[in-house]
């Protein structure tokens, strides 16, 4: 099948969905269908460079408010001097035109388009396309059956083709080589620019947040393949050791595909930003000190903030950010470094200037460990507004957001309000349903799944995704076909596949308290269905292995707790509901009075100050969530918590004590008598846990 994109009906309509590189580069690959060996490249293009691709919905972070910084880090040095960098943010139809003369095209088709300038190359033997976005420098190449390069080797080959193309300059390098198994006969080279040719390293601020708590910014490395990475199980060699791992090509990388029989190139895809202009400055005279930026940290003058818990899984934002603010009395730093910022905006990036990055700890007073990172721009006078626009609302993306990623949890809120389209990060397509409901999709999850985002009170069960598949198969096909951005992408396969996300779980929580007779290797295994968050994470096979002793518990990774934490889907319990909405045994809370209740319950419980302080934190939350201002708060049976939540500690502990609460809306005329709380019997050797469940 030939095609000729100058001979598209409506160009005009082309050119609003065709806005990013990857959706076009799905369009070209669409309509060659026959062309195999592209139509992969294609999908794995959208997979890998999704952060180009559709805009994700712009997920709001909450306002870091820390009473005080504690400085645990070393500031870094000054270098000698500082490259300062504008980048080139717009392509003209001559400069496109030009670039694709000089690598070989013969019939050029130039089209210029709104967010895009393509050049199609129409040959008698094969298709060739160019393409460039015009605010950001991402461009594609592809072919159907390669360019001559002029080079001996794969990687010879990839510098003289972006030569050609005067795109290779003296900071870009090739950090690795690939195979795909789906494509034996190509070697896909990868270049980024080179962080030492630079001068400093390039960050992208919420990719550093994901980073091991004990995982130093400084440790970095170009082009290395994180732990965390997912799997590729397609690439099974590489020249850097991390066969069926993804490759870091989210930015800051160019990825040429050479056919090794004759060095051809047989497509290009880069987000590397292109430098437009460069400078050299004394740093001296054109940087902030370390000690001057740190300052403005303590200050608020930060460009750009962003916390998240340290845990693993899923949360209710809610409950971590209540006001979505992040709020804590001592914000602990400790690491600090100087480096170019990639751009996490949605805005275009115009310049590479350097900024200090800080990362460190707290205890937010929500109850939560989090992690944080904020940025302050390092020239003393900036005469742009540089990278970030101060109080901008950056975009979260939920996968690979970087070379790092941005955590290992999900945002878990209400289903989304029409008018701000919150609720799922990273599902670009929100599609409305009659329900009033939302179905939608990630977009570097190929082939298409589908989440659907029920209406507040649904109940979604494996019946009703079940009955959805059915129901929804037009739908999401209508949806695909109405879609303004990318409905190329959309695809709607026979077995439709439809999983739920982002509807309101209640979810409860409990703290545990770890206190040895002596310096020993303990476990603590959970309930393995059910659990929805847990810091520090859990192993697979949601256990957690430590060393305690007297004043904290240590993990074989370096991270140090002084307690667990832990959250389970509260449906759990449900079966326990109706009971314990009857049970006459209980105290009468006014909400007024509740700091009182915890000060006399905890000291009939003879709980220790730390375990109260979590008392305090579990039963506030619960009950902010009541509308009742008379509450019913008994307490749960140990059959029941150990039935329901079952926990196994090895070694035994002397005494393992469970005191969980409950707490409901009183019915007005309801009578309750007190119940006995127990006073807790402090041993040398004993495990403490401290829980509230709401409903």
């Amino acid at each position: 099948m030939s095609f000729n994109f100058h001979k598209l009906q409506d160009k005009r309509v082309f050119y609003i969905l065709a806005g990013t590189l990857v959706i076009l580069l799905v369009l070209f690959v669409t309509l060659l269908n026959k062309q195999k060996k592209i139509r992969e490249l294609a999908n794995r293009s959208q997979n890998q460079n999704n952060n180009v691709g559709q805009p994700p919905l712009s997920l709001p972070l909450p306002r870091a408010q820390f009473a005080g910084y504690t400085l645990q880090a070393e500031l870094p040095s000054l270098p000698t001097s500082v490259k300062l960098s504008d980048l080139k943010t717009s392509y003209t139809t001559g400069e496109a035109l030009d670039i694709a003369t000089k690598i070989g095209f013969k019939n050029s088709v130039v089209d210029d388009g709104v967010n895009l300038v393509l050049v199609t190359n129409q040959e008698e033997d094969q298709q060739t396309m160019l393409s460039f976005n015009k605010t950001n420098g991402v461009f594609l190449f592809a072919s159907e059956l390669g360019y001559p390069s002029g080079g001996s080797n794969p990687e010879s080959a990839a510098r003289s083709f972006l030569n050609k193309m005067g795109l290779m300059d003296d900071t870009l390098e090739v950090t690795a080589t690939y195979k795909r198994e789906s494509h034996p006969e190509v070697t896909f080279v990868e270049l980024h620019r080179s962080w030492e040719k630079l001068g400093l390293p390039i960050l992208n601020p919420v990719g550093a947040l994901n980073l091991e708590e004990t995982e130093r910014l400084a440790d970095v490395k170009l082009g290395v393949v994180e732990a965390t990475a997912p799997d590729d199980p397609d690439i099974t060699w590489s020249s850097d050791g991390f066969e069926g791992k993804m490759r870091p090509n989210d930015f800051n990388t160019i990825t040429v595909a050479v056919i090794d029989d004759n060095n051809t190139i047989l497509s290009v895809m880069s987000n590397v930003k292109i430098l437009a202009k460069t400078q050299v400055k004394e740093s001296a005279q054109t940087l902030k000190t370390p000690e001057e930026a740190f300052a403005e940290v303590q200050t608020g003058k930060t460009s750009f903030s962003l916390v998240k818990p340290t845990g693993e899984g899923v949360f209710e934002s809610m409950n971590v950010f209540p006001n979505s603010e992040a709020v804590g009395d001592n914000a602990v730093v400790t690491d600090v470094i100087l480096t170019y910022i990639d751009d996490i905006n949605q805005k275009s990036q115009t310049t590479l200037y350097p900024y200090y990055l800080f990362r460190g700890t707290t205890t937010l007073n929500s109850g939560y460990q989090a992690q944080f990172v904020q940025t302050v721009p390092a020239l003393k006078q900036v005469n742009t507004l540089g990278v970030f626009a101060q109080n901008s609302a950056p975009t979260v993306f939920p996968g690979q957001g970087s070379t790092l990623q941005y955590g290992t949890f999900n945002w878990l809120s209400p289903a989304p309000n029409p008018k701000n389209a919150l609720a799922c990060a990273g599902l670009t397509q929100m599609y409305t349903l009659a329900n009033g409901g939302y179905i939608g999709w990630y977009p570097n999850t190929p082939p298409r799944t589908w989440y659907y985002v029920p209406p507040a009170g649904e109940v979604v069960d494996a019946q009703r995704i079940a009955d959805l598949k059915v129901e929804l198969w037009a739908v999401v096909a209508r949806a695909c076909k109405e879609s303004k951005v990318d409905p190329t992408v959309c695809g709607v396969p026979p077995d439709l596949n439809i999983q739920t996300a982002c509807y309101h779980v209640s979810t409860g929580s409990p703290f545990v308290y770890v206190y040895p007779d002596t310096t020993k290797k303990m476990s603590v295994s959970l309930v393995k269905q059910g659990l929805t968050y847990s810091d520090p994470p859990l192993s697979k096979e949601k256990v957690w292995n430590f060393t305690a002793d007297a004043e904290k518990l240590t993990f074989s990774n370096g991270l140090v707790r002084n307690k667990l934490y832990y959250e389970y889907d509260k449906s759990l319990f449900k079966p326990t509901f109706d009971q314990l909405k009857k049970e006459t045994k209980g105290f009468a809370v006014n909400k007024n009075n509740l700091n009182e209740f915890i000060n006399d319950v905890a000291e009939k419980a003879g709980l220790n100050s730390a375990e109260k302080t979590g008392l305090t934190i579990e039963l506030t939350r619960e009950v902010n969530k009541l509308s009742s201002s008379t509450l019913k708060v008994g307490l749960l049976d140990r059959a029941v918590l150990d039935q329901v939540l079952p926990v196994s500690i090895t070694p035994q502990p002397e005494v393992y004590h469970r005191f969980f609460l409950y707490v409901t809306t009183a019915d007005a005329n309801e009578k309750l008598t007190s119940p006995t709380v127990d006073r807790l019997t402090r041993v040398d050797d004993l495990v403490v846990e401290i829980g509230v469940l709401g409903f």
